[in-house]
């Protein structure tokens, strides 16, 4: 038996090697390599929480490369995009959006790939509720008492904005009114002229 496996051994070797390629081959066109696109959240981490960013891409486009059976596999849902902001300082900040790619498969371009973030620093104030009344009562009407839940509000955000706030208010219309009556509405932060300001108020909103 040992002598006839040791026969024509060079023609066996080649039959071997050609099985090998053959089923390389079989399997590539079943499982061919394929890219594929997707559309992803971009998470900042890493950010100081002395530090605020509100300008960061919301999304970013992927391209992953892999076999077929394991794109099928991946739930686009858990997919990810991330800045890591744990070097930006106060100003403009050119910054890179990473990917990490599931196991089995391979990034072809994140893009964008870089983007210029503006980075401020954070601060928050506690400031109460005031009541503007929108309209008029009629002359034989006279406002008695108010009482505003809540009195009093958060108001967070870039520290230049947040400095700039005169008064939260609640505008509450008036007119027609002849008896009790209650009221909700959005709550503004204003500056000193009556400009609406971009800060968060939390909460949102206020009854009266």
């Amino acid at each position: 038996m040992m002598i006839h496996l040791k026969r024509n051994w060079p023609a066996k070797l080649l039959s071997l090697l050609a099985a090998i390629v053959m089923w390389f081959f079989i399997m590539r066109d079943q499982n061919p390599v394929m890219e594929v696109t997707y559309t992803v959240p971009v998470q900042v981490q890493n950010l100081d929480s002395h530090y605020i960013i509100e300008d960061a891409p919301d999304v970013a486009r992927i391209v992953l490369s892999g076999p077929r059976d394991t794109i099928m596999a991946i739930k686009a849902d858990n997919l990810r995009a991330y800045i890591d902001a744990s070097g930006v300082k106060p100003g403009q900040n050119n910054v890179t959006i990473g990917f990490t790619p599931p196991a089995g498969m391979s990034l072809v371009e994140v893009k964008p790939d870089t983007v210029t973030i503006n980075v401020d620093e954070y601060a928050e104030r506690k400031i109460p509720v005031e009541i503007v009344p929108i309209g008029k009562f009629s002359d034989d009407v006279a406002l008695k008492s108010v009482t505003i839940v809540p009195k009093e509000v958060t108001v967070s955000g870039r520290k230049q904005l947040v400095n700039a706030v005169n008064k939260v208010v609640m505008k509450v219309n008036i007119s027609g009114q002849t008896k009790n009556f209650s009221a909700v509405s959005t709550l503004e932060a204003w500056d000193i002229s009556g400009n609406v300001l971009d800060v968060h108020i939390n909460p949102s909103q206020g009854q009266a």
